[in-house]
């Protein structure tokens, strides 16, 4: 009999930390920090205390309680009673948590009301800045990483690519299977144009080689052969977003240059879909004419 009674007021406690879990993330919900939601709690559960008996409830000191407590009665969510040494706290009737919405309603009116404002004033300031051109350079394995990883910040983007697959020397399997992945996850379609010393037709099946992503090959890569008396491709090149991407190498050394121009990017695609066109489709994965 003892052992089911101590078990029934386990599960009582139980339940009663659960609630109280419950209606601290609710608090919170409304504005409060969640320190804020366990003093209000406490003094809901307990009437009126003095500061210092609501720290060695909470344990959190005093001079941190003061400042919490003048701003919860700010809210008019708690109430405060004067005596002739000591001054007691409690929670108001929670139907004064209604302050709290009305201060948060009042707040989303004001965001509303400045709203347009603030997102054309936004617009106007990354227009000014899309305007601008910017070269940055990048060498060695973490900057060559660095700069391959920014071909993935633009969601539903198109990248287009003259390949020379030399980067991968450097970053290694592990590293361009990762940025496949990344690939994947924002819906990007790469478009690869390759001369025929490095073109590989791919099988139906989408198994090759040098990826195990079977996403990838299916929804994100598109690949032509573009004939050498065309253009012989000696150095990679990789558009995205409002982005040019030239891979150098010397002695050995790999190096990006990232220009980021609007205009410029914008005819280098115009001229990347015509030698797209101009390119052979050897198998299923040559997609359709730019």
């Amino acid at each position: 009999m003892l052992k089911v009674k101590l078990l029934s007021a386990n599960m009582d406690s139980l339940d009663k930390n659960t609630n109280e879990e419950h209606l601290k993330k609710s608090l919170i919900s409304f504005g409060f920090t969640p320190e804020e939601a366990m003093v209000y709690l406490v003094l809901l559960q307990n009437g009126w205390l003095t500061v210092l008996e609501l720290s060695r409830k909470i344990s959190i000191k005093r001079p941190t309680l003061y400042r919490m407590i003048e701003t919860l009665v700010r809210r008019g969510v708690l109430e405060v009673k004067l005596g002739d040494k000591t001054t007691h706290y409690t929670a108001s009737n929670p139907d004064q948590l209604s302050s709290v919405v009305a201060e948060k309603e009042q707040e989303l009116k004001d965001i509303k009301t400045v709203y347009g404002d603030i997102v054309e004033a936004l617009r106007l300031l990354q227009q000014k800045k899309a305007k601008e051109t910017d070269v940055m350079f990048y060498r060695d394995k973490r900057g060559i990483e660095y700069a391959v990883i920014q071909e993935c910040r633009k969601q539903d983007d198109e990248v287009y690519i003259l390949d020379t697959s030399k980067w991968y020397k450097v970053t290694k399997d592990t590293f361009a299977e990762e940025i496949r992945e990344r690939m994947v996850k924002n819906h990007i379609r790469i478009f690869e144009l390759q001369n025929e010393d490095l073109f590989t037709p791919i099988p139906s099946s989408g198994e090759v080689s040098w990826t195990k992503n079977k996403n990838y090959m299916q929804a994100n890569y598109l690949h032509r052969l573009l004939p050498k008396k065309l253009i012989h491709i000696m150095q990679d090149m990789v558009l995205f977003d409002d982005s040019i991407q030239f891979f150098g190498y010397k002695k050995g050394e790999l190096f990006v240059i990232e220009i980021k121009d609007e205009d410029l990017s914008s005819m280098l695609r115009q001229n990347f879909r015509l030698l797209w066109n101009l390119g052979l489709k050897k198998d299923r994965f040559g997609g359709k004419n730019l």
